[in-house]
């Protein structure tokens, strides 16, 4: 029976990091699921060392005054 619960390790999947997608390319870090929810984990020789759930990086768009930016 194959287990569906195995992991991939973080630096075996670098075509899996989120560059930025407009402008200068950058590593934003690598889509994760934790604990069933999406998050954006920063990993260091393929282990998580920080990580923030997409839903709190859509809260800050309603709780903080974000400025209007013009792009390049």
């Amino acid at each position: 029976m194959k287990n569906n619960n195995t992991q991939t390790p973080i630096n075996d999947i670098d075509a899996s990091r989120m560059y930025t997608r407009h402008g200068e390319k950058h590593n934003q870090g690598h889509p994760i699921r934790l604990h069933g929810r999406n998050a954006l984990a920063f990993c260091v020789k393929g282990k998580v060392k920080g990580f923030t759930y997409l839903d709190e990086i859509n809260e800050l768009f309603d709780q903080e005054d974000i400025p209007d930016y013009d792009p390049l």
